[in-house]
C-alpha cells in the first residue's frame, strides 16, 4: 500500500489554527486599532486555549477578534 501525504497551507483560520501574535497585531493595525487592544484579545484568548464560549475551538480567530474589539471599545 502507497501512503500519501497530505500538504496543509496555514491560512489562520479553517483548522483551528491559533494565529501568532504578530499576527493579530498587523490585522489590528489594519482595521484601526491599537495594538495595545490586539495584545489584550491575543492574551486573553491564549488563556482560553482558543475556546469559544461554547467550548469548541476557534475556527476564525478574525471573527471573534472583530467582535471582541466592537464590545471593547
Amino acid at each position: 500500500m502507497k501512503r500519501q501525504s497530505r500538504i496543509q497551507t496555514i491560512t489562520g483560520y479553517g483548522q483551528c489554527v491559533p494565529p501568532q501574535k504578530p499576527h493579530v497585531i498587523i490585522y489590528f493595525l489594519e482595521k484601526g486599532l491599537s495594538e495595545k487592544k490586539a495584545i489584550d484579545f491575543f492574551e486573553q484568548y491564549a488563556k482560553r486555549k482558543w475556546l469559544n464560549n461554547q467550548g469548541n475551538r476557534i475556527k476564525n480567530w478574525k471573527v471573534h477578534a472583530w467582535e471582541w474589539a466592537w464590545e471593547n471599545k
